[in-house]
């Protein structure tokens, strides 16, 4: 079931990093360098909000489903119930600040999306909410038709938009808007069809969710500072076009990291539901293909790079090569922590996971105030990579501790594990394309 759950999940992040290329295409070509910069914030803020907010919430239900065994239904419940008013309320403490804001950070965006992103903010940690309940029940065919669904719906409507319409940096930014709000109530709907949905608060289950999730929380908000800080400093430190060329880099660096998020996110809810003694073995083995497989697309990145950006962003993002560049071995080394954190997390030790985030954020905020101002983007690049590597070394020392496993074992792919993987993706590719209507049994 694990490598099933894999395997469609890679398969399906595949597929949406394809069309979000595509669709970071549509916006580079069809927006000013002004706009994509903006745009790029646009994308950044909410989902930043949105884990503020959470406090853990989503991880805690995958825990308190997986290892308690508590009701779906009930998690569901109570969980939408806290996410809505922590959402509600730094909303309302944001809106505060709206002014300074504006004038910082978001810089150039009109006044009048700000209400939307706000609104945008609460939706995302609602439709974060109700998919941890599906991870929880491992029913990623769910999770994956509904990330299948938002692939497809973000470009069909940027491509309307912005090339039939030509609505430009208005319709991107309402375009973005509406396809969040119908992938939250897709979410609902997937969820409703497999545990019965009632509102409800429960005391007791809120102050256990928060013992674990204020763990998880603290440890992912210092993760989601650490990859989105570069962005919000440049924005105020450089010019909207500098963020938006600094957005391509990131955007294409970052592709390489849909496969260990994928398998991390699943390795979470396998990790829940297996005894202690299992844990480190499934770990390392996921662990060692995973940084295979993700240095294959490193050096693919880094290969193509220097003739794939220009030809397809335009000649004006030439400049976004250099951070791409510096940006690729952080990139490698997360998908070690990316993994590891899970493991972390499933056992309940996430002061360690918390550690390294923590260095990692605070590293990366000092090294961008030192670089950003002598080498720019690439200085943010520089900073966010030496972060990233930093935080990585420190979950594999604390893991090669508690397992007592060699490193190799942790980092170095083992070919017939790959081929055997090969094999049976290959298996299932044939077994599907026989069941086809349209397949007749016949070659050549």
């Amino acid at each position: 079931m694990f490598i099933k759950n894999v395997f469609f999940s890679v398969s399906t992040n595949v597929f949406s990093v394809g069309l979000s290329f595509v669709v970071s295409v549509i916006l580079a070509r069809m927006l000013t360098p002004t706009d994509r910069g903006i745009m790029v914030l646009v994308m950044t803020i909410p989902w930043t909000v949105a884990s503020i907010a959470s406090l853990g919430l989503q991880q805690s239900s995958v825990y308190l489903i997986g290892r308690k065994k508590l009701d779906a239904s009930r998690v569901w419940g109570n969980t939408l119930v806290m996410s809505f008013i922590l959402g509600v309320v730094v909303v309302l403490l944001l809106n505060i600040y709206r002014t300074d804001i504006l004038d910082s950070v978001l810089d150039g965006m009109p006044d009048k999306y700000w209400l939307p992103l706000m609104i945008l903010s609460v939706i995302i940690l609602l439709d974060g909410t109700t998919l941890s309940v599906l991870q929880a029940l491992q029913r990623f065919d769910l999770v994956n038709f509904q990330k299948f669904v938002s692939s497809v719906l973000m470009l069909v409507g940027y491509g309307g938009v912005l090339i039939l319409a030509r609505a430009g940096l208005s319709g991107a930014i309402w375009t973005y808007i509406i396809v969040i709000t119908l992938m939250m109530i897709l979410s609902g709907l997937l969820a409703a069809h497999l545990t019965p949905f009632r509102l409800t608060f429960d005391f007791k289950l809120t102050r256990e969710s928060f013992r674990f999730g204020l763990k998880a929380y603290t440890q992912a908000l210092m993760s989601v500072i650490s990859y989105r800080i570069d962005v919000l400093l440049l924005a105020v430190l450089l010019t909207p076009e500098q963020v938006a060329y600094y957005g391509v880099a990131t955007s294409v660096a970052e592709t390489a990291w849909h496969i260990p998020n994928t398998i991390g996110t699943v390795l979470f809810s396998r990790l829940s539901h297996v005894d202690d003694n299992e844990v480190y073995d499934i770990t390392a083995k996921v662990c060692r293909n995973t940084f295979g497989i993700t240095a294959i697309i490193i050096v693919g990145l880094f290969i193509c790079c220097w003739v794939l950006v220009p030809l397809v962003y335009g000649s004006a993002y030439t400049a976004a090569i250099a951070p791409l560049v510096a940006l690729l071995p952080g990139v490698l080394f997360m998908s070690i922590f990316k993994v590891l954190v899970r493991n972390f997390s499933s056992r309940d030790r996430q002061a360690i996971s918390i550690l390294g985030s923590s260095v990692s954020m605070i590293l990366n905020v000092g090294l961008n105030l030192l670089l950003i101002p002598v080498w720019g983007i690439v200085g943010s690049a520089v900073a966010s990579s030496t972060s990233y590597i930093i935080a990585s070394v420190i979950l594999l020392f604390f893991f090669l501790r508690d397992s007592q496993l060699p490193w190799q074992d942790i980092l170095v792919p083992r070919r017939s594990e790959l081929v055997g993987h090969l094999h049976w993706a290959k298996e299932r590719i044939i077994n599907r394309w026989q069941k086809a209507p349209f397949y007749s049994g016949r070659t050549g």
